[in-house]
């Protein structure tokens, strides 16, 4: 139930209004604000490192230095934006 709470809670802070019915979460109404976080794609940081071809550690060392920026929807739920990954590939070639 906790866990359950504190999704409702980081929901509403990013404009969304959240509502658990028979323990099936259900999002019944988007703020505008929220239509940003939507409108991506957006990967677990497996499937983030998989996408940029490269180790979960190597990923995670890119976060760690602020290069690329993740979203917390929970305690156990992290997501990167496909958006930004591409943008930081766009970077990479660039620069090489």
């Amino acid at each position: 139930m906790k866990n359950s709470t504190y999704l409702s809670k980081s929901l509403q802070s990013k404009g969304i209004d959240f509502e658990n019915v028979d323990n099936s979460a259900q999002i019944i109404q988007k703020s505008p604000e929220s239509k940003e976080l939507y409108s991506d794609s957006l990967l677990r940081p497996r499937a983030a490192s998989r996408y940029l071809s490269m180790s979960e550690s190597g990923l995670y060392q890119l976060l760690k230095k602020g290069v690329l920026v993740s979203y917390k929807l929970s305690p156990k739920v992290t997501v990167l934006k496909k958006s930004e990954l591409d943008e930081y590939v766009q970077r990479c070639m660039k620069t090489a």
